[in-house]
């Protein structure tokens, strides 16, 4: 990779057009016609069982760091759920886990860590997705006692469930030693389970399910099966789950591999047309979705290299349809978004400019170079850098060894261009440490940092190799950006 000096990287970003040594690519963002909307939640976590099997391991709950960090990407959904909550049984009178058990044998959720979690929720402004265990089963049908005693205590609590999930990834039950659940049983099981929820306090919290792994073609015959069989009338979103690799075998490549980013595309263009054969036509999320399985790359899914798979996922998600993406995680494994010690690492920066940047109208985008990746949206309304209604906001990225000239020559307002632009402090892709604009972020004594913008009014802005950030067009001034799209977008 090349590396920049940091005084050359600020003149990139501020230079003319003029130069004959960079390419220019101008970019065509078709302004006339909205293609998708999306909400102000479409990006939410997740947080894997596992977590509860060991006691939560190192996340702290009462961390003022962990707060303070979910508050400002609020409001979001925080999913708990995984392979490991087909183990799981809610205990209220249990005490404190002596022992953790052996994997594959059930384990207890006790009242205090349930408490815990719904605190924690409750304070950050987040929404919590729980997933039930699909193996509390008798003669071969979901056996739902389990199930009512949680909701029973939560409602007891007062405590707000945003939405329910039952089992994960079915279709690897068998491959995986467990049970061989059909298509047909799951849709029986969520009926049940929509039923119950009818009839329980919990009757306006969301069904998703069934959170199976990419469709591509072998796999698609149990999700029919299960959309046929009453799991289309029972959920109110479908969630299907995506990993772009092995995370034992990825390396630096991989998360800029051209290979994989195509890829994405036509699974999610797939998952929508397959879901759609369905009625009632349900939206789609990802509902669990990171770079690679297997608890990610080592020093990669954790660091400024996954950047790239994250943005370039939210686009194509946004694009084509997908009304939510939860990222899996938001602790633990190589992949979280949060270390150990509740810093930050590169992509919860990321998230949080996406958060505060973009809005919920969509545009297409055509970028005349396969190595430059490019997505637009209005610019969220109720934003904290007071934009004005009609802005837009682009978000894009260099996957290539050189760098680029971006233009946009069919918006107006290319006077002043706002970049918020994400680079791997001395370079490199396995950076913890990202810097915006050529300034470090750095989370200290509890404060999130300003993030501000470099304002650009040449017309066009450098990117360096591969990087990635926003342009936010303040001036131009769209008559489909100034208002919001009517209600929340679900799904």
């Amino acid at each position: 990779m090349v590396k920049i000096p940091l005084a050359r990287f600020f003149l990139m970003i501020l230079m003319p057009s003029t130069s004959c040594s960079l390419s220019t690519e101008n970019i065509l963002v078709k302004t006339n016609k909205v293609v998708q909307e999306i909400g102000d939640m479409f990006v939410g976590f997740t947080l894997d069982t596992y977590l509860l099997r060991v006691g939560w391991g190192r996340f702290n709950f009462s961390s003022p760091k962990a707060l303070n960090l979910m508050k400002a990407v609020a409001p979001s959904y925080i999913r708990v759920g995984g392979s490991m909550g087909d183990d799981l049984v809610f205990d209220p009178h249990a005490g404190p886990v002596a022992h953790i058990p052996p994997a594959g044998h059930p384990f207890k959720l006790t009242a205090t860590r349930w408490d815990e979690l719904n605190e924690f929720i409750h304070n950050a402004g987040l929404k919590l997705i729980f997933a039930f265990n699909a193996f509390q089963r008798k003669n071969d049908v979901w056996d739902p006692t389990n199930a009512e005693l949680l909701m029973n205590y939560s409602s007891q609590k007062h405590y707000d469930i945003a939405g329910w999930e039952l089992g994960n990834e079915p279709d690897l039950y068998v491959r995986n030693g467990r049970q061989n659940i059909t298509g047909a049983m799951m849709g029986a099981d969520f009926t049940v389970l929509r039923q119950i929820l009818e009839k329980s306090p919990y009757k306006s919290s969301l069904l998703l399910g069934p959170d199976m792994t990419p469709l591509d073609g072998y796999r698609d015959p149990l999700m029919r099966e299960f959309l046929s069989h009453g799991g289309a009338s029972a959920v109110d979103v479908v969630t299907i789950h995506h990993y772009y690799f092995n995370g034992h075998t990825a390396h630096e490549g991989s998360f800029v591999s051209l290979w994989w980013l195509n890829k994405l595309a036509s699974r999610m263009i797939h998952a929508v047309h397959l879901i759609d054969d369905y009625q009632p036509v349900r939206p789609l999320w990802l509902g669990e979705t990171s770079t690679g399985w297997s608890g990610g790359a080592l020093h990669l899914s954790d660091a400024y290299a996954a950047g790239f798979l994250w943005m370039d996922k939210l686009g194509v998600c946004a694009r084509y349809g997908i009304k939510g993406v939860l990222r899996q995680s938001l602790y633990g494994g190589n992949y979280g978004v949060l270390q150990s010690d509740m810093d930050p690492n590169p992509d919860y920066w990321l998230t949080l400019l996406y958060k505060r940047l973009v809005g919920n109208k969509v545009f297409d985008v055509t970028s005349p170079s396969k190595f430059v990746r490019v997505y637009a949206h209005c610019t969220k309304l109720q934003n904290l850098y007071h934009y004005n209604p009609g802005s837009v906001t682009v978000y894009a990225m260099n996957v290539n060894n050189d760098s680029a000239i971006l233009r946009f020559p069919h918006l107006p307002g290319q006077d002043h261009l706002d970049v918020f632009w994400l680079t791997p402090q001395h370079g490199s892709l396995r950076a913890k440490v990202v810097e915006l604009n050529g300034q470090a972020i750095v989370y200290a004594n509890n404060v999130i940092p300003p993030l501000p913008p470099k304002t650009v009014t040449s017309g066009s802005v450098t990117i360096p190799p591969r990087s990635f950030g926003f342009i936010v067009m303040p001036h131009a001034n769209l008559a489909s950006c100034k208002s919001q799209s009517h209600g929340p977008v679900i799904g």
